[in-house]
C-alpha cells in the first residue's frame, strides 16, 4: 500500500484532503474515508501501467515542490496546496489532474479555462471502485492532443467536450486507472516537458 510523507518527487501523487483521515461507518466496520474510497488500490492499479510508484498522501504531509510532479486531487486540495506553499493556483493547475469532480458541461468548461491536466468525475470513479471486474473503460477527461497521441477516441460532439478537452476511452487501456496512468505519462512527456 502507498502512504506516508513524500520527501522527493517520485512520479505521480494522489493528494488527499486531511479530512479523508476521518472515520466513516461502512455498515460493517469503521474505516477512514481513504480506505472506504479505496484510493490506495487505485494508486496501485495506476502503478501497473509504467511501474512508476503512484504515491498517496494527505495535503498536510506533502513535502514536494509543487512544480515537480503531477498531482491528482480534489479542487479543495488545490486551494490548500496553493495557500500552504504561497503559489498562485493558476501556476500549479497545469500539474493538477482533478479528481471527484461533478458532471456536465460547466465542469468541462472550468477544466478548460483553468488549464488543468484533466479530470475524473466522481460517478465514474465510483463505478470503477464498486465494479472493477466490469470496468467499462474510459472516463478520463483530458486534452485532445494527448488523447490522439495515446490512440484514444471520444464522441464528438459530446457533453464532456470543449475546444481542447474530451472525455476519452481506449480499447487497449481499458480500465480507468490504467488509462489515467497512460494519459498522464504522455501528458508529462509531451505537454509539461515541452513548456
Amino acid at each position: 500500500m502507498s502512504s506516508g510523507v513524500l520527501s522527493e518527487p517520485s512520479g505521480l501523487s494522489i493528494v488527499l484532503h486531511p479530512d479523508w483521515r476521518h472515520v466513516v461507518d461502512d455498515e460493517t466496520r469503521d474505516v477512514t474515508l481513504r480506505e472506504f474510497e479505496e484510493i490506495d488500490l487505485f494508486a496501485d492499479a495506476m502503478s501497473q501501467y509504467d511501474r512508476r510508484r503512484t504515491e498517496v498522501c494527505y495535503a498536510d504531509e506533502l513535502k514536494q515542490n509543487l512544480t515537480a510532479n503531477v498531482f491528482i486531487c480534489e479542487e479543495s486540495v488545490v486551494e490548500l496546496l496553493s495557500g500552504h506553499c504561497s503559489i498562485d493556483v493558476k501556476a500549479i493547475m497545469p500539474r493538477v489532474f482533478l479528481f471527484n469532480v461533478g458532471r456536465g458541461p460547466k465542469v468541462a468548461r472550468k477544466v478548460e479555462s483553468s488549464g488543468s491536466a484533466g479530470a475524473i468525475e466522481s460517478m465514474r470513479y465510483r463505478a470503477w471502485r464498486t465494479e472493477r471486474a466490469d470496468d467499462p473503460g474510459g472516463g478520463v477527461f483530458g486534452r485532445k492532443d494527448v488523447a490522439i497521441e495515446i490512440g484514444a477516441s471520444w464522441t464528438s460532439p459530446g457533453l464532456w467536450e470543449t475546444e481542447r478537452y474530451c472525455l476519452m476511452r481506449h480499447d487497449f487501456y481499458s480500465s480507468l486507472p490504467i488509462l489515467l496512468a497512460a494519459y498522464l505519462a504522455t501528458y508529462e512527456a509531451r505537454v509539461l516537458r515541452a513548456s
